[in-house]
């Protein structure tokens, strides 16, 4: 015979469990200032100095790691490597706007034999919770003289009317909590990149 009809329908059930939470922060995107294929010359990193680059967040939330690229310059030593990440300020030093101010977190690593040309990630001892479109400083240190940086060899022996308008500094103090002394201003412009592992 044909088909019954359909019945109705029956009482909604009872809810599921609630989900976990989503992140609070969206989309961490990572930043770097160029690409490492343009990184053609190298630099000493002198030992307990901390050299300072500037970058803007792209966007707000957490970031945990830092990459540097290591020259093959640098010698076999065991040493310790900094990173860091800095808050800035405004300031009329040497005709330009920002400085780093105050440490907000840092990271460090120990590495000893052949290091040749690589990349070293080191992560934080915390994230570093960052908003987006503000300016930041990217800092790297080291115990020993012969550690070695990429860095873009187009910043090097700048002259002529830009030269005060550099971004990049460094500090004769290792990794300090605050920025305190003299600012110099530096031609270690090296890669890096910051990003949420």
């Amino acid at each position: 015979g044909p088909a019954g009809s359909n019945g109705a329908a029956g009482p909604t059930g009872p809810p599921g469990p609630q989900g976990p939470a989503g992140s609070t922060t969206g989309i961490v995107f990572p930043y770097e200032p160029w690409s490492p294929n343009i990184t053609l010359a190298h630099q000493q990193v002198i030992p307990n100095r901390t050299y300072y680059n500037l970058f803007i967040s792209p966007s707000s939330g957490d970031y945990t790691d830092i990459t540097i690229l290591i020259d093959p310059s640098s010698g076999n030593n065991t040493k310790t490597i900094s990173v860091g990440v800095y808050e800035s300020v405004y300031s009329t030093f040497a005709s330009i706007g920002n400085i780093p101010s105050n440490l907000i977190i840092k990271g460090d690593t120990t590495i000893s034999g052949n290091n040749d040309r690589k990349f070293l990630n080191i992560s934080l001892d915390a994230p570093a919770n960052l908003s987006a479109n503000n300016i930041y400083f990217v800092a790297v240190s080291c115990s020993t003289n012969d550690f070695h940086l990429s860095k873009h060899e187009d910043y090097q022996g700048l002259s002529g009317p830009g030269v005060g308008n550099r971004l990049v500094y460094e500090l004769n103090a290792n990794m300090p909590t605050s920025v305190v002394g003299t600012l110099s201003s530096s031609d270690l412009a090296y890669y890096f990149r910051i990003f949420k592992n």
